[in-house]
């Protein structure tokens, strides 16, 4: 390999570290408090997802001190890279809900992940959604993998864990550390700390080619 060509090579390789996120920011199993303090994790779930479907779940980074959306928060974000090492930027604001289980396992549900790369919408599969309930006391969310499908990258498989630190029945919240993490013609990862809330399924924002 020629000078140059390293020289090239390792400007490639700087650009897709700098515009690669990370997973650092997530917390497994953080302490679980629960609103009202008399429920437990599994009623507190079931009560919160007791709707009746579809619902959106909406999702924004919030601030872990009060557990409220950050002002002007677009949505969770992953960020990485795409074909030829351009960047790119995956934002999900929510999870459009079809259908609500209650298993032996506990709560899950069915839904697609609303979100947009770089201000083009995805394409993206159903995902089975299971509420984990750890011997601790802890909750998690555990997100199927799934496909989803855009003009600039191709065909990704996203993977998505989020541990949960509150639960709020009477406001229907959800708070917590996130990750997700996508790969195959495009990579891309991210993580942080989330605020969720239910609202029905008219609110969801309306899909269209810009968002």
């Amino acid at each position: 390999m020629t000078g140059l060509k390293r020289v090239a090579a390792g400007s490639s390789i700087a650009l897709l570290l700098t515009a690669c996120g990370t997973t650092r920011h997530y917390v497994d199993h953080p302490t679980l408090t629960l609103m009202p303090p008399s429920m437990n994790p599994h009623g507190a779930m079931k009560a919160v997802f007791s709707a009746g479907t579809p619902f959106y779940l909406s999702l924004c980074n919030a601030s872990r001190s009060t557990r409220e959306c950050i002002p002007g928060d677009s949505g969770l974000t992953a960020q990485g890279v795409g074909g030829p090492f351009f960047p790119l930027k995956l934002q999900v604001r929510g999870i459009r809900v079809r259908a609500v289980h209650e298993t032996a396992d506990g709560t899950a549900f069915d839904g697609a992940f609303d979100s947009k790369v770089d201000a083009i919408a995805p394409l993206c599969g159903a995902s089975h959604i299971q509420a984990v309930y750890g011997d601790g006391g802890s909750l998690s969310l555990h997100f199927g993998k799934f496909y989803c499908n855009w003009a600039l990258v191709g065909n990704v498989i996203v993977s998505a864990d989020f541990s949960i630190d509150s639960v709020s029945v009477n406001d229907r919240t959800l708070t917590g550390f996130y990750r997700i993490t996508f790969y195959g013609t495009g990579n891309a990862a991210g993580s942080g700390y989330f605020k969720a809330a239910i609202a029905p399924a008219a609110s969801a924002p309306v899909r269209s080619a810009a968002n």
